[in-house]
Parts: structure tokens; sequence; C-alpha cells
């Protein structure tokens, strides 16, 4: 009985160490790719040139590639939607970004 005790106990230690290397794992990974679309974005604000209107951009990465762009508040949590009303909001205020070619269809 003991014996037994002993051995189921030390194959829970055995899976609890396999599991935590695994979650360990998994989130590098998701570090890894939040990185990722960090410097996607990054990009974007140097590189890209928003042509489409806003409702075309569906991307979360677009949107907040567009938000930093504008120089708004955002936040990784926010929605599509919430930045893209913010976007809308912040652009019918600044005359001068109709004109602007970077957000020329938006």
């Amino acid at each position: 009985m003991h014996l037994d005790l002993k051995a189921a106990f030390t194959a829970k230690q055995v899976a609890r160490k396999t599991n935590k290397k695994v979650e360990t794992k998994q989130e590098a990974q998701k570090i890894a790719k939040v990185q990722e679309q960090e410097e996607k974005i990054r990009q974007d604000l140097v590189e890209k040139k928003f042509k489409l209107p806003l409702v075309l951009y569906k991307l979360k990465d677009n949107v907040r590639s567009i938000s930093c762009a504008l120089g708004l508040a955002e936040s990784a949590k926010s929605t599509v939607s919430n930045c893209s009303a913010a976007i809308c909001v912040y652009i019918e205020k600044k005359e001068r970004l109709r004109q602007d070619a970077w957000f020329l269809g938006l």
C-alpha cells in the first residue's frame, strides 16, 4: 500500500512537471506571437499607406496600426470596433487628416 501511494505521488509529480514545461512553452509562444504582431504594427506605422475605407480593415493589427499612426491611445485588448470608432471620431475632428495621403481612404 505504502509503495503504491509513493508511486502514484511520483507519477503525479512527473505529470505536473511535464504540464508546467508545456505551459511554459505555450506562454513563450504567445509572447513571441505578441512581439511579432507589435513589430508588424511598428513597421506599418512607417511603411503603410491606408488607402482603403476604414470599414475594410478587418484585422485587429491593421486597425491598431492606424490608431497608433494617428497617435491615439490604444490597447492590445481594444476591440476592432472600439478602435475604429475612436479613429472615426478623431478624423472627423481633424480636417487636415482628410487630405493627408497616409490616411486618404479613411
